[in-house]
């Protein structure tokens, strides 16, 4: 239930003595919280319909217009078992147990048990209880705000004390009552720690200078020019060396072209044609090697260094 509800739906008769208790309760201890009531029968055939409907009115009160309420109180009177009979039916168990608004029930006297009671969110033995528990008292409730106040107002006591403490021991402090000497014992630390530094940059600039020395007595020792003097010189014998390797070459080979142009000629069919030699072939062009090859009348070429003549082959 919440705490400090704003506005109460009630659900009862209108004409009941439950209805007096409750408000003349709830308005003595706290004056400030609205009752909305929807009244409906609570004895009697058909009662249990109209207190489910109630009871669904106020979960679905945007839909229908009415004021959204925090808690939602289902009461009547005391009576008989007969009298209490319709919160005992179903439908205003489920109704109850459907509502997404809290339900406190408070059904008859303290002796008094329905199933509406079992389904609520919370049970009250009379209406005048249910009344108390909604509605806080506010004597209780000033006091305790009284006492958060004190509480308050010690701690901020305590926590203006502590800053002003802290306020008193700074002002005490050596760096309030003496600022000029606090300052010039920062400027000679300052200057110690310049000094320091000025003789840590110069022994790192010593120890790069003989590490570019080093550097430089080494490459005194592997000076590139002469290697590159060297180098250019074995190119150059290099290069005499394989001009007149392929000189000889080109003469060796040129001898042995020369040789094998001359064997070539010297074996040419074609260079005896011009000592008086001839070759003679069939029309085919094909030479005839011997006289067995050629029959009588058989077309024949004689080849002669100057020209061609064609016969034809005797009887033999």
């Amino acid at each position: 239930l919440p705490r400090f509800p704003r506005r109460v739906g009630l659900v009862t008769s209108p004409t009941g003595a439950a209805i007096r208790d409750f408000l003349k309760v709830l308005h003595r201890r706290h004056p400030g919280i609205e009752v909305l009531v929807n009244p409906v029968r609570v004895q009697g055939r058909g009662a249990g319909a109209e207190v489910a409907r109630a009871i669904r009115d106020f979960g679905e009160s945007t839909r229908i217009g009415l004021p959204s309420v925090d808690v939602i109180v289902v009461t009547r009177g005391g009576g008989s078992i007969e009298d209490l009979w319709e919160f005992n039916e179903e439908i205003v168990a489920r109704a109850i147990a459907a509502s997404p608004i809290p339900v406190l029930s408070a059904i008859g006297h303290e002796i008094d048990f329905t199933i509406a009671d079992f389904v609520a969110d919370l049970r009250a033995p009379t209406p005048s209880a249910a009344a108390e528990i909604l509605a806080a008292d506010r004597t209780e409730v000033l006091a305790r705000l009284k006492q958060d106040l004190s509480r308050l107002n010690r701690a901020c006591l305590s926590r203006l004390q502590l800053l002003a403490a802290r306020i008193d021991a700074s002002r005490q402090s050596a760096l309030f009552r003496e600022p000029a000497r606090r300052i010039q014992e920062f400027l000679q630390t300052l200057d110690r720690r310049g000094e320091a530094l000025g003789r840590c940059a110069i022994q790192r600039l010593d120890r790069e200078r003989n590490f570019l020395d080093g550097l430089k007595a080494r490459l005194i020792v592997q000076y590139p020019a002469r290697a590159i003097a060297e180098s250019q010189l074995r190119c150059r014998m290099l290069k005499q060396a394989s001009t007149e390797v392929l000189a000889r070459e080109l003469a060796a080979r040129h001898a042995r072209l020369e040789r094998a142009a001359g064997v070539l000629q010297a074996l040419n069919p074609h260079a005896i044609l011009t000592r008086g030699y001839t070759i003679t072939t069939d029309t085919e062009g094909r030479p005839l090697a011997s006289v067995k090859e050629v029959a009588a009348g058989m077309p024949l070429r004689t080849r002669f260094h100057d020209g061609e003549a064609e016969s034809i082959a005797a009887k033999r």
